[in-house]
């Protein structure tokens, strides 16, 4: 609350001349903040009406705005301080106004990469009187996806369904409508177009070939070639499991059918990876179209298990493998790489239990935290891979018993345990890790790396060790994410599950679906990447981290850094 006071303050004092509302909350704020947080504590505070004010528009008529009374700011701007870091990473990557870090020059470079990869197309759309016409009950209901705090929730519906002094701000209908000129507004309305629907009347596709006009720049048509693009966060992934559907092409696109039912067309440009599940059939001329454009092909079982993988030949420089078998003969630099894997994924797990302490206000996570870092601490002095190993395996001990006691009890999860999985937790993590290593393993091919030998884990006949090393730092921020948020959710329940002799907990229809959603989702997440310098999803994450990795094994000298979660 503080914090907030102060950021309210700076910005009320921008222009160098104090006004009077700032002035009398000044005098006496600390009482003043202290109040407000006991009635929020208590349930008890209740929102003023917002001021009706109207700016010019450059190009005619007015821009209605509500502002808020002064502590009703400082409230939001504490608010907003709790919701930005839990619906933020939920918002897609081609998501760029009013976002931390983000702002109009990425949102041409985004367009620019889209161009440059051989998209030759823009459908560009506008919403007519978007902030007086949102729907606050779908507000509502994806704001409660996203915060596990019916607080929250009610709080923020307050907000929504404040009256205007002097009448309303803009001619709204009864709940509709997000105040242009509260703080969480912004957050709120990315929040809502996360799923765009477009108008035809303000809608139109332009080609690059003409130029496309967008945030004050024109883009045109590149020089580069597709031969010359390179992978993006706007490649996704496929996942097909409607068992007897078929995969096919058609033209430039990817096309699912089931019998004469098109379930799925998309362009080829846009996938990066196919992963069938059971009885899926793929055409030949599919095949030979995912082998010229570099598509991956995943087969799995119903129960996640993999059956096999389709891969172009992939280029790579000799000189990279030879020194990653150098590597893997060498204990010291295995224990050196071993190290700063774990602790990355020591601290990750670390960072996960923390935002649950803060979210639930659970004391148990908090607890679990503790004593992660103090396992993280006694990295440094591991004096073997065993040692490393030993600190590994007791930190996921900490961090999963933790975790059990944040999941509801429906779902039966006491422990990790793997094969089989016997409860809906751990089905869906042991499902999520296998998707995770199939990342892994394509963006270490293509670095050069061989997937087969590691440095952590012990190399066996046909096991991914590299891929499972690398894993290791991304399973809390994105697996494992997904599932906790799924289970507190309430979007999966347990009923959707179940379970049978030798094979252990199976996931439903309705429960993969969801989780394959939340998966890719979590995929497409923008975090900060400081090497790359920049906000990138997951899945650019892992392929960056992965050109680390080979950096470090070709100069010993050149340590490794896993990516931290913040």
């Amino acid at each position: 609350m503080l914090d907030a006071w102060d950021t309210v303050r700076a910005a009320a004092l921008a222009d160098g001349q104090p006004d009077a509302e700032v002035a009398r909350f000044e005098d006496g704020a600390a009482r003043r903040i202290a109040e407000l947080a006991a009635e929020l504590a208590a349930g008890e505070w209740e929102p003023q009406p917002v001021r009706r004010v109207e700016i010019p528009k450059p190009g005619g008529g007015v821009r209605r705005l509500g502002v808020p009374p002064l502590a009703d700011r400082v409230v939001e701007r504490a608010l907003l301080t709790v919701l930005d870091p839990e619906i933020d990473p939920r918002l897609l990557p081609w998501s760029f106004a009013y976002r931390r870090g983000l702002g109009a020059r990425d949102a041409v470079a985004a367009l620019e990469d889209a161009r440059d990869t051989g998209l030759g197309w823009v459908a560009r759309a506008d919403v007519k009187d978007f902030f007086e016409r949102v729907p606050q009950w779908e507000v509502l209901r994806r704001l409660r996806e996203a915060v596990d705090d019916e607080r929250v929730v009610h709080l923020v519906g307050m907000l929504l369904d404040r009256t205007v002094a002097g009448g309303r701000a803009a001619p709204l209908d009864r709940g509709r409508g997000l105040h242009q000129g509260s703080v969480v507004s912004p957050l709120l309305s990315n929040l809502y177009l996360d799923v765009l629907e477009l108008n035809s009347g303000k809608s139109h596709v332009a080609s690059f070939d003409g130029g496309v006009r967008f945030l004050g720049e024109t883009v045109t048509a590149s020089t580069l070639n597709a031969a010359e693009a390179v992978s993006h966060p706007l490649e996704t992934s496929v996942y097909v499991d409607r068992q007897g559907s078929l995969i096919r092409v058609r033209g430039e696109n990817l096309v699912v059918v089931d019998g004469e039912e098109a379930l799925l067309r998309l362009n080829l440009r846009r996938v990066r990876q196919v992963t069938c599940y059971g009885r899926v059939g793929l055409t030949t001329a599919f095949l030979h179209r995912a082998l010229e454009r570099g598509i991956e092909v995943v087969l799995l079982d119903r129960g996640g298990s993999l059956g096999g993988r389709l891969t172009a030949p992939c280029a790579s420089d000799p000189t990279v493998r030879r020194a990653q078998y150098r590597a893997a003969d060498d204990p010291d630099t295995c224990r050196t790489i071993a190290a700063a894997l774990i602790a990355g994924k020591i601290g990750n797990m670390r960072v996960t239990l923390l935002r649950a302490a803060r979210r639930q206000d659970d004391l148990d996570a908090a607890i679990g935290a503790e004593r992660l870092a103090a396992l993280e601490a006694q990295l440094p002095d591991a004096a073997s891979l065993d040692v490393l190993l030993g600190l590994e395996g007791a930190a996921s001990r900490e961090y999963f018993q933790a975790a059990q006691r944040m999941v509801d009890p429906m779902f039966g999860f006491t422990a990790r345990q793997r094969r089989p999985p016997p409860d809906p937790i751990n089905a869906m993590l042991s499902y999520g890790y296998t998707l995770l290593c199939h990342e892994v393993i394509a963006a270490l091919e293509g670095a050069g790396l061989d997937p087969l030998v590691g440095v952590l884990h012990q190399h066996r006949w046909g096991r991914p060790a590299l891929a499972l090393d690398l894993m290791e730092e991304f399973r809390p921020m994105t697996v494992d994410v997904a599932v906790w948020r799924l289970t507190g959710s309430r979007t999966v329940r347990a009923e959707q599950f179940t379970v049978e002799p030798d094979l252990g907990c199976r996931m439903g229809d309705d429960a993969r679906a969801a989780f394959l959603a939340a998966y890719e989702r979590r995929m497409l997440t923008l975090t900060t990447h400081p090497a790359a310098g920049r906000r990138v999803s997951f899945r650019v994450a892992i392929g960056v981290q992965a050109k680390a990795l080979a950096a470090a094994l070709l100069d010993p000298g050149r340590p490794y850094r896993a990516l931290r979660w913040k």
